[in-house]
């Protein structure tokens, strides 16, 4: 936090604020375990940074839990939090900066120019296209018996992502998109590879990511489309600047991963839940 900016509801100096430890299998605890302590000792509070995670994050984590520190942290003193900061070290150079990770006059005009592909009438535009794919990738669940929640629902929301923002209509190079971004934010190399030897594997898809990207962009600047890339590739700043393919690679690879992952998981989850509560 910036402590120039704005003032905390209670005044509280940081080696003032309650630390905690969490539990050994924090994955599967965290948030029942952050409930329990926000109730303990209220909304904000802090834990040491594991050790690997130190060099990314600092020595120290402060969690922020409940509505008061939501508006917070999201609305009354935003502008005291760093996007960049935050996200930049947790994405570990994977996807290229956006708008997720940008702050200040640069995020602003970004979302600017961004703005109009997000208006009532475009998002109206999408419907067809969620209903089209959610009915090609769910007609055959039944006569298949069991399916892996979370595999189909990101299959589902990439391919809305993949056309509604990039234009590209579920197939292979869908399919390849959709592969590439997992396993850029999930995979796992082999064990056997060294931490160069990864890097280099990452790297390697990257160029592959980006190279799809950079086709459909050149695309979309030849003969401009409708979709949220086509618009964007047509954007102009205050100064008729418009988007460098840098900066489109940067805004598509956040708008792609955060179209999607995050709709997975809820997707994934309801569906789970309805399933073991047949009556609702």
């Amino acid at each position: 936090m910036d402590p120039n900016v704005g003032s905390a509801p209670t005044v509280k100096s940081f080696d003032e604020m309650p630390t905690i430890s969490v539990p050994g299998d924090d994955r599967l605890e965290m948030p029942a375990f952050l409930a329990q302590m926000s109730i303990e000792h209220g909304p904000a509070f802090r834990r040491p940074t594991p050790p690997r995670q130190q060099q990314r994050f600092g020595s120290w984590l402060v969690h922020m839990v409940g509505p008061e520190a939501n508006r917070f942290v999201l609305q009354s003193h935003r502008d005291a939090f760093s996007h960049e900061r935050g996200w930049t070290p947790s994405l570990g150079g994977r996807v290229e900066q956006g708008l997720l990770n940008t702050d200040g006059p640069l995020h602003d005009q970004a979302r600017k120019m961004m703005n109009p592909a997000f208006a009532v009438a475009y998002m109206q535009a999408y419907l067809p296209i969620m209903n089209r794919i959610v009915g090609e990738c769910t007609g055959d669940w039944v006569e298949r018996g069991a399916v892996d929640l979370w595999v189909e629902t990101r299959r589902i929301t990439f391919d809305v992502a993949a056309e509604a923002l990039v234009g590209m209509q579920a197939g292979a190079e869908a399919d390849r998109l959709r592969g590439l971004f997992f396993a850029i934010m999930h995979g796992q190399s082999p064990a056997a590879l060294s931490r160069e030897a990864h890097v280099a594997h990452i790297t390697s898809l990257r160029g592959e990511l980006d190279n799809l990207l950079l086709r459909a962009i050149a695309q979309r600047r030849a003969a401009p489309t409708d979709d949220i890339l086509g618009l964007l590739t047509q954007a102009r700043d205050e100064q008729g600047q418009p988007f460098s393919d840098k900066q489109l690679l940067g805004h598509v690879h956040i708008l792609l991963l955060a179209g999607h992952e995050t709709t997975t998981t809820l997707s994934a989850w309801l569906l789970y839940l309805l399933a073991t509560h047949p009556d609702y």
